[in-house]
């Protein structure tokens, strides 16, 4: 099973509807991506900051929570059940 496509009953992200439903859920390296009747697009999943002090350490500004948003890649082409 893949860990990536593994969510909490309360990490949940509500699409757009215009785009009809979620088709299709799939992961490749370290992303999550999402297919809808009209659209596909990428689910940002704990993004975080990382940037660099002055003794070349990294400091994490800030972390995002499971499935924060989808940015959408195309919102004309998508996949249908069909």
């Amino acid at each position: 099973m893949d860990n990536w496509l593994s969510f909490s009953p309360l990490d949940y992200l509500d699409a757009d509807s215009r785009f009809g439903d979620i088709t299709c859920l799939t992961s490749v390296k370290d992303s999550i991506y999402c297919w809808q009747d009209r659209s596909f697009g990428k689910i940002s999943v704990n993004e975080r900051s990382l940037v660099k002090d002055n003794n070349s350490n990294m400091i994490q500004l800030g972390q995002g929570g499971v499935a924060q948003r989808i940015d959408y890649i195309d919102s004309v082409h998508g996949m249908s059940p069909d």
